[in-house]
Protein backbone atom coordinates (compact mmCIF):
# COMPACT_ATOMS: atom_id res chain seq x y z
CA UNK A 1 0.00 0.00 0.00
CA UNK A 2 1.63 3.15 -0.95
CA UNK A 3 1.61 6.56 1.04
CA UNK A 4 -1.35 7.94 -1.05
CA UNK A 5 -3.50 5.48 -0.14
CA UNK A 6 -3.52 6.04 3.47
CA UNK A 7 -3.06 8.49 5.78
CA UNK A 8 0.81 8.73 7.53
CA UNK A 9 -0.18 7.49 10.88
CA UNK A 10 1.55 5.05 13.48
CA UNK A 11 -0.22 2.25 13.91
CA UNK A 12 -1.97 1.76 17.29
CA UNK A 13 -5.06 0.45 19.06
CA UNK A 14 -5.88 4.27 19.94
CA UNK A 15 -5.14 5.40 16.00
CA UNK A 16 -7.24 2.73 15.09
CA UNK A 17 -10.08 3.83 17.47
CA UNK A 18 -9.60 7.31 16.31
CA UNK A 19 -9.96 6.78 12.68
CA UNK A 20 -12.99 4.84 13.42
CA UNK A 21 -14.38 7.42 14.56
CA UNK A 22 -13.98 9.78 11.77
CA UNK A 23 -15.15 7.33 9.26
CA UNK A 24 -18.32 7.29 11.64
CA UNK A 25 -18.43 10.91 11.31
CA UNK A 26 -17.69 11.38 7.50
CA UNK A 27 -20.24 8.54 6.59
CA UNK A 28 -22.77 11.13 8.83
CA UNK A 29 -21.32 13.88 7.15
CA UNK A 30 -21.89 12.60 3.87
CA UNK A 31 -25.63 11.22 4.23
CA UNK A 32 -26.46 15.13 5.17
CA UNK A 33 -24.67 16.39 2.84
CA UNK A 34 -26.59 14.16 -0.49
CA UNK A 35 -29.85 14.96 1.39
CA UNK A 36 -29.02 18.33 1.16
CA UNK A 37 -28.19 18.19 -2.47
CA UNK A 38 -30.98 16.14 -3.04
CA UNK A 39 -33.10 18.93 -0.95
CA UNK A 40 -31.75 21.80 -2.64
CA UNK A 41 -31.64 20.09 -6.53
CA UNK A 42 -35.71 19.55 -5.74
CA UNK A 43 -35.91 23.59 -4.84
CA UNK A 44 -33.37 23.86 -8.51
CA UNK A 45 -35.40 22.03 -11.02
CA UNK A 46 -39.03 23.75 -9.44
CA UNK A 47 -37.50 26.94 -9.85
CA UNK A 48 -36.17 26.48 -13.38
CA UNK A 49 -39.88 25.33 -14.20
CA UNK A 50 -41.26 28.96 -12.70
CA UNK A 51 -38.59 30.53 -14.45
CA UNK A 52 -39.91 29.00 -17.92
CA UNK A 53 -43.14 30.04 -16.88
CA UNK A 54 -42.34 33.05 -15.80
CA UNK A 55 -40.54 34.02 -19.06
CA UNK A 56 -43.05 32.89 -21.19
CA UNK A 57 -46.02 34.82 -19.26
CA UNK A 58 -43.47 38.05 -19.60
CA UNK A 59 -43.00 37.36 -23.32
CA UNK A 60 -47.14 37.37 -23.55
CA UNK A 61 -47.21 40.72 -20.83
CA UNK A 62 -44.49 42.39 -23.33
CA UNK A 63 -46.38 42.12 -26.31
CA UNK A 64 -49.45 42.82 -24.90
CA UNK A 65 -47.42 46.26 -23.73
CA UNK A 66 -46.17 46.79 -26.90
CA UNK A 67 -49.25 46.41 -29.11
CA UNK A 68 -51.13 48.37 -26.00
CA UNK A 69 -48.15 51.70 -26.75
CA UNK A 70 -48.77 51.26 -30.93
CA UNK A 71 -52.44 51.34 -30.05
CA UNK A 72 -52.21 54.56 -27.96
CA UNK A 73 -49.69 56.31 -29.93
CA UNK A 74 -52.33 55.81 -32.83
CA UNK A 75 -55.60 56.64 -30.97
CA UNK A 76 -53.89 59.92 -29.50
CA UNK A 77 -51.83 60.52 -32.65
CA UNK A 78 -49.02 61.88 -30.06
CA UNK A 79 -45.92 60.68 -29.47
CA UNK A 80 -45.88 60.83 -25.73
CA UNK A 81 -42.36 58.88 -24.90
CA UNK A 82 -40.51 62.28 -25.12
CA UNK A 83 -42.66 63.87 -22.92
CA UNK A 84 -42.62 61.22 -20.41
CA UNK A 85 -38.34 60.82 -20.37
CA UNK A 86 -38.15 64.88 -20.39
CA UNK A 87 -40.46 64.97 -17.21
CA UNK A 88 -39.50 61.78 -15.05
CA UNK A 89 -37.73 63.40 -11.61
CA UNK A 90 -37.33 60.21 -9.72
CA UNK A 91 -38.07 56.57 -9.64
CA UNK A 92 -41.47 55.58 -9.03
CA UNK A 93 -40.76 52.15 -8.76
CA UNK A 94 -38.03 50.95 -6.46
CA UNK A 95 -36.53 47.71 -4.85
CA UNK A 96 -36.58 46.11 -1.70
CA UNK A 97 -33.76 43.52 -1.14
CA UNK A 98 -34.38 40.65 1.34
CA UNK A 99 -32.78 37.73 1.92
CA UNK A 100 -33.61 34.12 2.73
CA UNK A 101 -31.93 30.91 3.76
CA UNK A 102 -32.71 27.61 1.75
CA UNK A 103 -30.79 24.59 3.59
CA UNK A 104 -27.95 27.19 5.12
CA UNK A 105 -27.42 28.93 1.71
CA UNK A 106 -28.26 32.67 1.62
CA UNK A 107 -30.54 33.69 -1.28
CA UNK A 108 -31.47 37.24 -2.30
CA UNK A 109 -35.03 38.37 -3.09
CA UNK A 110 -36.43 41.43 -4.80
CA UNK A 111 -39.42 42.80 -4.19
CA UNK A 112 -40.88 46.11 -6.47
CA UNK A 113 -42.07 48.98 -4.18
CA UNK A 114 -44.13 51.97 -5.86
CA UNK A 115 -43.68 54.50 -4.47
CA UNK A 116 -44.05 58.39 -5.24
CA UNK A 117 -46.59 60.22 -7.12
CA UNK A 118 -47.96 59.35 -10.47
CA UNK A 119 -46.57 62.40 -12.39
CA UNK A 120 -48.58 61.29 -15.13
CA UNK A 121 -51.69 60.64 -13.60
CA UNK A 122 -53.59 62.94 -15.82
CA UNK A 123 -51.91 62.24 -18.84
CA UNK A 124 -54.58 61.56 -21.81
CA UNK A 125 -57.09 63.64 -20.22
CA UNK A 126 -57.72 65.49 -23.16
CA UNK A 127 -57.28 62.60 -25.54
CA UNK A 128 -58.13 59.07 -25.01
CA UNK A 129 -56.65 58.29 -21.54
CA UNK A 130 -57.83 55.25 -21.08
CA UNK A 131 -55.01 53.41 -23.75
CA UNK A 132 -52.76 55.47 -21.55
CA UNK A 133 -53.99 53.69 -18.40
CA UNK A 134 -53.79 50.37 -20.21
CA UNK A 135 -49.95 50.91 -21.15
CA UNK A 136 -49.19 51.68 -17.27
CA UNK A 137 -50.69 49.03 -15.87
CA UNK A 138 -49.58 46.61 -18.65
CA UNK A 139 -45.73 48.04 -18.37
CA UNK A 140 -46.22 48.05 -14.40
CA UNK A 141 -47.20 44.85 -14.68
CA UNK A 142 -44.13 43.82 -17.37
CA UNK A 143 -42.32 45.08 -14.24
CA UNK A 144 -43.41 43.13 -11.22
CA UNK A 145 -42.91 40.14 -13.55
CA UNK A 146 -39.54 41.41 -14.80
CA UNK A 147 -38.31 41.93 -10.67
CA UNK A 148 -39.97 38.65 -9.88
CA UNK A 149 -38.08 36.53 -12.90
CA UNK A 150 -35.02 38.53 -12.02
CA UNK A 151 -35.00 36.88 -7.92
CA UNK A 152 -35.42 33.39 -9.73
CA UNK A 153 -32.49 33.61 -12.09
CA UNK A 154 -30.27 34.80 -9.10
CA UNK A 155 -31.77 31.99 -6.55
CA UNK A 156 -31.09 29.38 -9.85
CA UNK A 157 -27.51 30.62 -10.45
CA UNK A 158 -26.96 30.46 -6.71
CA UNK A 159 -28.35 27.38 -5.89
CA UNK A 160 -26.69 25.74 -8.90
CA UNK A 161 -23.10 26.87 -7.67
CA UNK A 162 -24.36 25.38 -4.35
CA UNK A 163 -25.14 22.48 -5.58
CA UNK A 164 -21.62 21.77 -7.69
CA UNK A 165 -19.96 22.27 -4.54
CA UNK A 166 -22.03 20.17 -2.49
CA UNK A 167 -22.13 17.05 -4.59
CA UNK A 168 -18.17 17.83 -5.02
CA UNK A 169 -18.23 17.41 -0.92
CA UNK A 170 -20.04 14.45 -1.16
CA UNK A 171 -18.29 13.16 -3.64
CA UNK A 172 -14.70 13.78 -2.24
CA UNK A 173 -16.23 12.30 1.04
CA UNK A 174 -17.76 9.12 -1.13
CA UNK A 175 -14.93 8.03 -3.60
CA UNK A 176 -12.04 10.01 -1.99
CA UNK A 177 -12.00 10.47 2.19
CA UNK A 178 -14.09 7.55 3.43
CA UNK A 179 -12.27 4.96 1.12
CA UNK A 180 -8.93 6.42 2.39
CA UNK A 181 -10.01 6.20 6.18
CA UNK A 182 -10.94 2.90 5.47
CA UNK A 183 -7.64 1.70 4.16
CA UNK A 184 -5.57 3.62 6.77
CA UNK A 185 -7.87 1.25 9.10
CA UNK A 186 -6.93 -1.86 7.56
CA UNK A 187 -3.42 -0.79 7.41
CA UNK A 188 -3.26 -0.50 10.99
CA UNK A 189 -5.57 -3.57 11.73
CA UNK A 190 -2.80 -5.88 9.34
CA UNK A 191 -0.13 -3.84 11.35
CA UNK A 192 -1.08 -4.59 14.79
CA UNK A 193 -2.20 -8.22 13.91
CA UNK A 194 1.63 -8.46 12.20
CA UNK A 195 2.62 -6.96 16.14
CA UNK A 196 0.99 -9.30 17.57
CA UNK A 197 1.93 -12.85 15.78
CA UNK A 198 5.43 -11.07 16.56
CA UNK A 199 4.87 -10.73 20.25
CA UNK A 200 3.31 -14.02 20.38
CA UNK A 201 6.48 -15.90 18.52
CA UNK A 202 8.02 -13.76 20.66
CA UNK A 203 6.74 -15.19 23.77
CA UNK A 204 6.66 -18.48 22.40
CA UNK A 205 10.28 -18.64 22.27
CA UNK A 206 11.08 -17.41 25.45
CA UNK A 207 8.84 -20.35 26.97
CA UNK A 208 10.72 -22.82 24.78
CA UNK A 209 14.24 -21.08 26.14
CA UNK A 210 12.57 -21.56 29.59
CA UNK A 211 11.92 -25.29 29.17
CA UNK A 212 14.95 -25.67 27.57
CA UNK A 213 16.78 -24.31 30.24
CA UNK A 214 14.25 -26.35 33.27
CA UNK A 215 15.63 -29.27 30.87
CA UNK A 216 19.09 -28.51 30.88
CA UNK A 217 19.11 -27.88 34.84
CA UNK A 218 17.14 -31.18 35.58
CA UNK A 219 19.40 -33.14 33.58
CA UNK A 220 22.71 -31.70 35.40
CA UNK A 221 20.81 -32.01 38.61
CA UNK A 222 20.21 -36.18 37.49
CA UNK A 223 24.36 -36.07 36.43
CA UNK A 224 24.98 -34.60 39.60
CA UNK A 225 23.20 -36.73 41.30
CA UNK A 226 24.62 -40.03 39.69
CA UNK A 227 27.92 -38.50 39.85
CA UNK A 228 27.10 -38.14 43.54
CA UNK A 229 25.93 -41.62 43.73
CA UNK A 230 28.50 -43.70 42.22
CA UNK A 231 31.04 -41.95 44.27
CA UNK A 232 29.17 -43.15 47.24
CA UNK A 233 29.38 -46.39 46.23
CA UNK A 234 33.12 -45.89 45.49
CA UNK A 235 33.81 -44.82 49.09
CA UNK A 236 31.81 -47.93 50.64
CA UNK A 237 33.36 -50.20 48.23
CA UNK A 238 36.54 -48.93 49.48
CA UNK A 239 35.43 -49.04 53.61
CA UNK A 240 34.56 -52.28 52.99
CA UNK A 241 38.26 -53.62 51.55
CA UNK A 242 39.93 -51.69 54.41
CA UNK A 243 37.61 -53.70 56.68
CA UNK A 244 38.19 -57.35 54.90
CA UNK A 245 41.78 -56.87 55.26
CA UNK A 246 41.58 -55.96 58.86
Amino acid sequence: MSGKDKFPILPSQATKTAFEARITSAKRGHMMLKRKADAMQIRFRSIHCKILQTRNLMSDIMKEAAIAFARAKFETNADFRDIVVENISKAQVKLKLTRDNIGGVMIVEYEPIMGGLDVFQMTGLSTNGQHLNVVKQLYQEAINIIVHLATLETTHRVLNEVIKQTNQRVNALEYVVIPKLKRTVDYIKSELDEIEREEFYRLKMIQNKKHLAIAKKKKLDLEEKKEHEEKEDVIQADVGDIFEEF
